[in-house]
């Protein structure tokens, strides 16, 4: 939701807009890991403007459609390739407001089922988890994130998503 965006991000993305209404599509998928602008595709959280993202991969099933993640909401997502534009280097100099965190005692080294993170989209949409620093690391943060005043990783548990800290895969 823009309403919650810094001025100086809603300035970028209206610039973006302007911009990127007169750039063609790319004629091939962009490279894994590259900056672009995507405008998502009726995303409740985000508006239908381009917004800035890294491309993470492309869907196996699909020619057509590109996976990126949203530099500055965090947010993942599946948009269509003729949506995608290479990021211009202007739009680059203002920092991405998304990092990187871990869950302190939720284990990431496995991926959750569609059914489960369904679930959890569900559970936490538009509401915010409290989080605390526990950790810096060079490429990710770490933090303690309450839920509900319970732990994340203690309300994973009690959902059965999680077991001694290793995730429950259904």
């Amino acid at each position: 939701d823009m309403s919650q965006c810094t001025p100086r991000l809603k300035s970028m993305t209206r610039d973006m807009k302007k911009h990127y209404a007169t750039i063609p599509p790319l004629r091939r998928r962009p490279p894994v890991n590259s900056l672009v602008v995507a405008r998502p595709f009726q995303d409740p959280f985000l508006t239908d403007e381009f917004h800035r993202a890294y491309v993470q991969g492309w869907p196996e099933d699909s020619d057509t459609k590109v996976n990126v993640f949203f530099v500055d909401y965090g947010i993942t997502a599946t948009v269509e390739s003729l949506q995608v534009r290479m990021l211009e280097p202007t739009f680059a100099k203002y920092e991405f407001q998304a990092i990187s965190c871990h869950i302190d005692g939720v284990n990431a080294d496995e991926l959750w089922s569609t059914d489960i993170r369904e679930q959890l989209k569900k559970l936490l949409n538009k509401k915010f988890l409290k989080t605390r620093v526990v950790q810096l690391l060079s490429d990710m943060i770490i933090v303690e994130a309450d839920f509900f005043n319970q732990s994340f990783a203690e309300f994973l548990i009690k959902m059965g998503l999680q077991k001694d800290g290793r995730f429950i895969l259904s």
